[in-house]
């Protein structure tokens, strides 16, 4: 074959390769491979409209119109999405805004007379965000958080982020704050009527309604599956006011208006809490936690008698103010508030107790919350199960966690804890132990360059101080007796000047 010839077929592959495009470049919208479609922007969110079951195909039912506007949210997608094999749902990988023209709210008045902000991208015609429903999948928040959201649909039930979520499925671990939610039956801010399981999830604003309104769900009660519909772990800080059209049963609770058995099976609440002021304008079924009716069990679960402006009524157990704080681990009230979350298996250590003066916030796999302002840090921040080491004070403790798993090992001396403790400097030792992804850390990766010469002279010499150890220099991770157990991945940076002697 001639160079000129070879070129000239070079020449042609590459322009075979250029019109191809996309099919070269498909989006995988599944990056960690768990079958959870991603989700990061408000599009892809409202595009789930279009796919409930979480499959990575539009439903039948999607009009030309919504077909396209889903396309657009997850442009190019690869085959499936990017799924392994079937999608199952989706994941939250980062915070969401409703404030989209970023003036620091959705609406502009209280009440019943508030109104949307017409410059924000989801104001339909003042209507607001419509809830998404009947949802038949998984929703994985990953302790993200949705801010601002705004529905005002006075006809619409049931009304929340998400209208109706099915059996056998879940939404966890994502906080709705600064919402203000108004619809007719069986409202609530997260979701409308839950059949399926809320889990580690928690709500603040406000939400209005006719009956069965709750803070975070309006309706909790089993359908015709064989699971149970449950809460569990979460929690809801809004304020919450019925405005029955007909008769005095308002169910309103701080939590969720109403739970109801049904089909021979208890409606659960389990380990779950509300503060906020619960009000109707009958006088009607009402509860600081839930206006109880139906077959139900509710275990462990409370609301503040004084913030509520409830002292009775409903279900859960009414709690002053001082009690439901005072405690800063699971004692107390709070001794079985250690529950399994996920559904996976054990229980998940889900609540950060914080100070006897604060309230349990959530903990969540990979992105600790603050315990009402006490900042946890993520050390896991791409959510790998590799702690990060960016300091030669992290590259040092790891000889006092020598299998990785973000656990000071039993044979550390207190001083060992200390050293561990300054160098990974509040971190969170719950369920999202370090940052990992179900607190399940497996090693560590290095994020940046190190060296061992502390006063850059190019040697190391007793001026470097830190590790020099009387001459003796660095001492070895690991032993015959205490091997190293886990992964280490470099990332191709370099560590310099290492000094053993």
């Amino acid at each position: 074959m001639t160079p000129c010839y070879a070129r000239l077929l070079a020449l042609v592959a590459l322009i075979m390769l250029m019109a191809s495009g996309p099919a070269f470049a498909q989006t995988d919208y599944d990056r960690d491979n768990d079958n959870l479609i991603d989700i990061t922007t408000l599009p892809q969110l409202n595009a789930i409209r279009w796919d409930l079951n979480g499959d990575g195909a539009i439903d039948a039912s999607a009009t030309s119109s919504d077909t396209t506007a889903y396309n657009a949210a997850f442009s190019n997608a690869a085959s499936g999405m990017g799924c392994q094999s079937t999608c199952t749902g989706y994941e939250l990988l980062n915070n969401l805004d409703f404030d989209t023209d970023g003036n620091g709210s959705t609406y502009i008045g209280t009440g019943t007379s508030a109104m949307g902000d017409s410059g924000d991208d989801y104001y339909n015609d003042g209507s607001g965000w419509a809830p998404i429903g009947r949802f038949d999948a998984t929703f994985k928040g990953n302790g993200y958080i949705i801010s601002n959201l705004f529905i005002k649909r006075t006809t619409t039930s049931p009304v929340g982020l998400f209208g109706t979520l099915d059996g056998n499925d879940r939404v966890e671990s994502v906080g709705v704050k600064n919402a203000y939610v108004y619809g007719r039956n069986f409202t609530g801010i997260l979701v409308g009527t839950n059949h399926g399981t809320v889990a580690a999830s928690w709500s603040t604003g406000s939400v209005l309604g006719d009956v069965a309104v709750g803070g975070l769900v309006g309706q909790n009660l089993n359908d015709a599956s064989s699971h149970q519909s449950t809460i569990i772990a979460s929690y809801s800080r809004a304020a919450v006011h019925a405005i029955p059209s007909f008769g005095t049963d308002a169910y309103v609770g701080g939590l969720v208006g109403s739970v109801q058995g049904n089909h021979g099976r208890h409606a659960r609440v389990i380990a779950c809490y509300s503060t906020g002021a619960v009000t109707s304008t009958v006088v009607g079924r009402i509860g600081g936690l839930t206006a109880l009716f139906g077959t139900t069990s509710i275990t462990a679960s409370y609301w503040d008698t004084q913030t509520s402006g409830r002292t009775s009524g409903g279900g859960g157990t009414g709690q002053m103010t001082t009690t439901l704080k005072a405690k800063t681990d699971y004692t107390g009230i709070y001794a079985n508030w250690n529950v399994d979350v996920d559904g996976v298996t054990g229980n998940d250590n889900p609540w950060d107790f914080g100070t006897s003066s604060q309230y349990p916030v959530l903990k969540y796999g990979g992105h600790s919350l603050a315990a009402q302002g006490r900042t946890v840090t993520d050390y896991d921040t791409d959510n790998d199960r590799l702690i990060d080491i960016t300091t030669l004070a992290q590259l040092n403790v790891i000889r006092w966690d020598l299998n990785g798993d973000g656990a000071i090992d039993s044979s550390a001396t207190s001083s060992d804890t200390t050293a561990y403790n300054t160098a990974f400097s509040n971190r969170d030792i719950g369920s999202a132990r370090m940052g990992c992804p179900s607190g399940t850390c497996t090693g560590y990766e290095l994020l940046n360059n190190l060296d061992f010469d502390e006063n850059n002279d190019g040697e190391i010499t007793a001026a470097d101080t830190t590790y020099w150890n009387s001459g003796a220099g660095w001492a070895p991770i690991g032993s015959n007796a205490a091997p190293y157990t886990a992964t280490f991945e470099g990332n191709g940076k370099t560590i310099s000047h290492l000094y053993i002697n």
